[in-house]
C-alpha cells in the first residue's frame, strides 16, 4: 500500500463518516492542482460543499516515517497550505511534537475513533464547523466506538493492504507469531523419515513391478525429455522486470 498506513485510512474513514453530514466533501490522497506537487499532495481534504472556502486539510504524521528532515518539509508544507487559504490540522503521533497550535498529538497506534474525535473537537474549537452541524460532531464524539470500520476495511482491501492498524515496528514484533490479526495460521506438519519410508513401501506394494526393459525405456524417455528442456530457451521479453503499477491520484 505504499507509505499510506492503515491508521491513516481508518482515521480518514471516521472523519468522512461525520464530516460528509456537515457540508463537507471528503477526499483521500488528493493533489490540489494550483499548488506545487510537494505542497499540494495531501493525505485528506475536506472541501466545503458550497465552495465558499478552500477546505480543511488533515495530515497523518506517523512517528515511524517522520525523521528530522521530514519534519522540516512538514513545516514548510503546513505554512504553504495556510497561505493558500486552507485550514490545516496535523495528527502527530508520539513522540512527534506539534508544528502549529491546531495540531493534535496522539499516542502511538491510537484508536481511530479517539483520534478522530480529537480532530473534530479541534475543528469545533477553531470554529470550522457550520453552526447548524455542530450537534453532529458532539453526537459522534459521545459514541465511544469507531463507526466506519467496514468502510475502512474495504479501502484497505482495495489497496492490497492488511486489515491491521499497525506501525512498521508492530509488524516486526508479529513476525515470530503463529497468528496474524487473530487468525490462527495452519502450520504444515513436519515430514519424518519414518513416514516417508512407509509411503515408499505403499507405492511399491500397490504398483506392479516394472521389468528391466520397461525401466530402461522409462529412463531413456526421461533422458530425451531432459535434453529437450535444456535446449529450449525462454523468450527474452519474459525476463524483463515488471514495474509496479503507478498510483493514480485525482487532480
Amino acid at each position: 500500500m505504499g507509505s499510506t498506513s492503515t491508521l491513516e485510512i481508518r482515521n480518514y474513514a471516521e472523519l468522512s463518516y461525520v464530516l460528509k453530514d456537515c457540508d463537507f466533501v471528503p477526499e483521500h490522497e488528493v493533489r490540489i492542482p494550483h499548488l506545487p506537487r510537494r505542497t499540494g499532495a495531501v493525505d485528506m481534504l475536506f472541501r466545503d460543499r458550497d465552495g465558499s472556502q478552500p477546505g480543511i486539510v488533515v495530515e497523518f504524521d506517523g512517528a515511524w516515517w517522520h525523521d528530522n528532515e521530514k519534519n522540516r518539509s512538514d513545516i514548510r508544507k503546513t505554512y504553504a497550505l495556510i497561505d493558500a487559504g486552507f485550514g490545516v490540522i496535523r495528527i502527530r503521533e508520539s513522540p512527534l511534537l506539534p508544528i502549529i497550535a491546531a495540531d493534535v498529538s496522539v499516542s502511538k497506534n491510537q484508536d481511530a475513533h479517539l483520534t478522530s474525535a480529537a480532530v473534530l473537537a479541534r475543528m469545533l474549537e477553531l470554529d470550522w464547523i457550520p453552526r447548524g452541524r455542530r450537534d453532529r460532531i458532539i453526537q459522534y464524539c459521545d459514541l465511544g466506538t469507531a463507526q466506519a470500520v467496514a468502510e475502512a476495511s474495504i479501502m484497505i482491501h482495495r489497496r492490497g493492504g492488511y486489515d491491521l492498524a499497525t506501525s512498521a515496528a508492530e509488524i516486526r514484533s508479529r513476525q515470530g507469531s503463529s497468528s496474524w490479526n487473530g487468525v490462527r495460521l495452519r502450520k504444515r506438519a513436519p515430514l519424518h523419515e519414518g513416514t516417508l519410508g512407509l509411503e515408499r513401501q505403499r507405492v511399491v506394494r500397490d504398483q506392479p513391478q516394472r521389468t528391466a526393459a520397461s525401466q530402461a525405456d522409462a529412463q531413456g524417455f526421461a533422458s530425451d525429455r531432459q535434453s529437450q528442456l535444456l535446449r529450449s530457451t525462454i523468450p527474452t521479453a519474459w525476463l524483463r522486470p515488471v514495474g509496479g503499477a503507478a498510483r493514480h491520484t485525482r487532480a
